[in-house]
């Protein structure tokens, strides 16, 4: 695999990377990109260096974070196997805050994040069943869905 061949340029890249989401230049957004692009690789196990400092990271500026930004996050780090409990206890009440705000999938992927993790809270949970019945109810009721 080309990962396994240019190890030196994916540490470089993980360096650069690090630098990037420690500056004060890359947002949440970035910041988000930045885990999803990393658990896309699927090196997850190889980028645990990455995850750490970016979860660091993301907790301390997740008053930023949008709607996908934190779905988004969430799914990243479960994707990639980085169980970072403090990362997903720091997204539990901003996701109950923006939960309104989520689309289907960012629903979907939350909570598999939270599940896949096992990170499990009741007040959470509860916060995203309603809203997947206020998606499903709206969805019954626009006949441009059917």
């Amino acid at each position: 695999c080309w990962l396994h061949r240019n190890a030196g340029m994916l540490k470089l890249l993980v360096q650069h990377t690090l630098r990037a989401a420690q500056s004060e230049e890359a947002g949440a957004r970035e910041l988000a990109n930045m885990a999803y692009g990393a658990a896309r690789s699927g090196e997850g196990n190889s980028l645990s260096g990455l995850f750490a400092p970016l979860a660091g990271t993301a907790q301390r500026r997740m008053s930023g974070f949008t709607a996908q930004d934190l779905a988004n996050t969430g799914w990243a780090f479960a994707m990639s196997g980085q169980l970072d409990t403090p990362l997903f206890a720091a997204l539990v009440r901003p996701v109950e805050r923006c939960v309104r705000n989520f689309t289907a999938q960012n629903l979907a992927n939350t909570v598999w994040a939270f599940v896949s993790t096992e990170y499990l809270d009741t007040m959470l949970f509860a916060a995203l069943a309603r809203a997947a019945e206020r998606h499903l109810r709206t969805r019954r009721l626009n006949p441009m869905n059917r």
